[in-house]
């Protein structure tokens, strides 16, 4: 499993266009994927990433911050699995320089019929996009699925373990998983706002009228 190389892709109709890890393969080719999502695959034996992109209406809280809490939860909380977030930061995107962009990662832990040490590393960015009412999420899972991974893993423990994380060294599938979400966003561009509908008048009310919220279109 050596470092990725990438290449090119088109996301939404060629609306965005970014870069997936040459071996990952488009999720719609085997399976139905939302039109709101786009989903991304290795292929590559022993390495079960994945990607993950979504167009969700725009969350409202008090910060950006708690808005991407939410976001992580709304993955990580699911079907009995416990979830523990392990640092937020805020950064920048090389193409969408102007867009509050953060980036949270986390852990969520193994099915409860699983072994309790294996977990997902969680590695989520999001994208706020006010006018557009839409937060852009990408999300890099990357499963410790293995008795060799988690052993191997320092710095991500399972939640279950009752800490947020072991504070140690990353492993080699943890800095694979970090390289393929940077690669995803060093392209990451938002080519046709078309994508999106904007906020228009709501039937019946005239220019000084409120604003309804349309949300994302379909591709």
């Amino acid at each position: 499993m050596s470092s990725p190389s990438f290449t090119p892709v088109e996301l939404f109709g060629g609306a965005i266009k970014a870069a997936m890890p040459q071996g990952f393969r488009d999720a719609a080719d085997f399976r139905q994927i939302p039109d709101t999502q786009e989903v991304y695959v290795s292929m590559e034996e022993g390495m079960d990433i994945s990607v993950v992109i979504d167009l969700n209406q725009r969350v409202q809280a008090p910060s950006d911050l708690e808005a991407l809490d939410i976001h992580f939860q709304d993955v990580a909380d699911d079907q009995g699995r416990s979830f523990a977030v392990v640092s937020k930061e805020t950064i920048t995107l090389p193409k969408m320089a102007d867009k509050s962009t953060y980036m949270i990662t986390g852990t969520t832990s193994s099915r409860p019929s699983e072994n309790p040490e294996y977990f997902i590393g969680i590695l989520m960015t999001l994208i706020r996009l006010p006018q557009q009412t839409t937060d852009i999420i990408i999300t890099v899972n990357v499963p410790f699925n293995t008795s060799e991974l988690v052993q191997a893993e320092k710095y991500l423990v399972s939640p279950r373990a009752g800490t947020t994380g072991g504070g140690g060294e990353k492993s080699h599938m943890l800095r694979l998983g970090v390289a393929v979400l940077e690669g995803v966003l060093r392209e990451f561009e938002v080519l046709d706002w078309g994508l999106f509908l904007e906020d228009v008048p709501a039937e019946g009310e005239g220019e000084q009228g409120d604003v309804e919220m349309e949300g994302v279109r379909a591709a």
